[in-house]
């Protein structure tokens, strides 16, 4: 006689399981589920669960303090926000608008005060005529448009289209910090927070008497979408859509073009310390008091992203223009500089080592490309890793050349036309190193794939850097230490 089946074990949310029962007897058993497993693989799915969970049986906690001393307990429920009831929308608004306020506000002082305090270290100065703090207040207005592709009016014929990029820079940090202290949890709270700001944008323009302009309404358009979705995927409880390809493409992209800028700046800062002595020398003969001093050197260093950008748009051989001055590897020519001490930096004949120098991005493209080509195993994954890669790194240097100087020539900084980079020149460039390098990366992945190199450099990260090893928190301070400290403050 065939052996009946053993029963399964059920278990129930509303009672616990006793030491005698057949969950207990069968540590192995689960329970039966009713959802598929693509929802059992969701995290937020799993929150919701556990949240209605909670707020069926709620769990005693024995807290310090009140009647948890006098032996009794007090059972506490989890609500999750906006779930239940109308007033969590209503706060959910409200804490997006508060972040877009708080962004737009911090970004305007930022931009605002120190040219309220150029006004106050030269007020005495005779060339001011009648100027008031309200005049300072608006061009220091006019300089924050200016970080977002508005061009500034030194005079009606000679505008200054150059975007400072420590300005969208210090904006993309605070969109982000905003977002994530808002905790919001609709797309749609995201975009309340990008209308909010495009609404302050809107309030800046009317406080100076100025019309938008068909560029700076693009490039304004432009950060304010990058700059939001951008801080929202990258919020731990949000996950981005599409394929698991893209995003390695992506993440690849993102990190081969702040590698290069940031290893522009590291060649401005030596080019700098090279010079040293020029460099100070030109600071001296300005003459400038302490606090017109430090806003001088406060002004060198906002530019020193523009800066990365040139010397990276150098590294890709098209160079960049100062005016009559031209520097480039292949040939450098000397010119007449504007009165900055920084300048005094400007390569001089002897860098132009010709298109060998072109290598340096190559590599860089190549070595940031290969871990995600090595994650893909057929021919798709590695040709569309490959391909997002590719593309976001050209459109990625294209716009960033393009706001660092102009498309087919440079910008144009008051009376001083064709500075910095050429964005059709530099696309081009890019295109070409990319497509190198990413062919360069495939070739050093499939070798690596045939010896079986990721998989034992797994292994040995997994059992040298576990999750509760001193390396690993390390590298996850050295990652994000923003959130480190977050979470040694908690």
């Amino acid at each position: 006689m065939p052996r009946p089946p053993a029963p399964r074990a059920v278990q129930r949310p509303s009672a616990r399981p006793s030491p005698g029962s057949a969950q207990a007897s069968a540590p192995g058993a689960q329970a039966p589920s009713d959802s598929s497993p693509r929802e059992r693989a969701t995290p937020r799915r799993q929150v919701s669960r556990a949240v209605a969970t909670l707020e069926r049986e709620p769990q005693p906690l024995d807290l310090p303090g009140g009647s948890s001393e006098h032996r009794a307990t007090r059972r506490f429920g989890l609500i999750e926000p906006g779930a239940a009831e109308p007033s969590g929308t209503l706060r959910e608004v409200w804490r997006a608008v508060r972040a877009g306020l708080e962004t737009v506000l911090l970004s305007w002082l930022i931009a605002v005060v120190p040219v309220v305090a150029t006004y106050v270290a030269t007020v005495a100065s005779p060339v001011l005529g009648e100027s008031s703090w309200a005049d300072a207040t608006a061009q220091g207005t006019r300089a924050w448009l200016l970080g977002w592709g508005e061009p500034f009016p030194v005079s009606d014929s000679a505008p200054v289209t150059l975007v400072p990029l420590v300005l969208p820079l210090i904006a993309f940090a605070l969109i982000g910090g905003a977002l994530r202290r808002a905790e919001l949890l609709h797309a749609w709270a995201a975009a309340i927070t990008g209308g909010v700001m495009a609404l302050g944008l809107v309030v800046g323009y009317l406080s100076v008497g100025a019309s938008p302009t068909v560029r700076g309404t693009l490039i304004a358009l432009a950060l304010l979408g990058l700059g939001v979705a951008r801080a929202w995927f990258a919020l731990p409880w949000v996950s981005m859509p599409g394929p698991v390809t893209v995003h390695r493409g992506l993440r690849a992209a993102s990190r081969t073009l702040i590698a290069l800028v940031a290893l522009g700046v590291a060649a401005v800062l030596y080019a700098i310390l090279r010079d040293l002595a020029a460099t100070v020398e030109i600071h001296q003969a300005l003459r400038a008091d302490v606090l017109s001093g430090s806003l001088l050197v406060l002004a060198e260093l906002a530019l020193l992203p523009t800066f990365g950008v040139w010397a990276a748009a150098f590294f890709l051989t098209p160079g960049f223009h100062i005016g009559l001055a031209q520097a480039s590897p292949l040939e450098v020519v000397v010119g007449p500089l504007p009165v900055l001490p920084i300048f005094a930096a400007f390569p001089n004949e002897q860098d132009a080592h010709g298109l060998i120098v072109a290598a340096v991005p190559l590599l860089v493209v190549a070595a940031l490309l290969v871990p995600a080509l090595c994650a893909a195993h057929t021919w798709l994954d590695r040709a569309i890793t490959g391909g997002t890669a590719l593309a976001g790194f050209v459109l990625g240097m294209t716009g960033l050349a393009w706001l660092s100087g102009g498309w087919s020539e440079g910008a144009s900084v008051g009376p001083l036309s064709d500075v910095g980079t050429a964005a059709s020149e530099v696309a081009l460039a890019a295109l070409v190193v990319g497509v190198l390098g990413a062919g360069l990366a495939l070739a050093v992945s499939l070798g690596l794939q045939r010896w079986g190199v990721p998989e034992r450099a797994r292994e040995v990260l997994d059992r040298h850097l576990g999750a509760d090893s001193a390396a690993r928190g390390v590298l996850r301070a050295v990652r994000h230490p923003l959130r480190s400290l977050r979470d040694a403050r908690r």
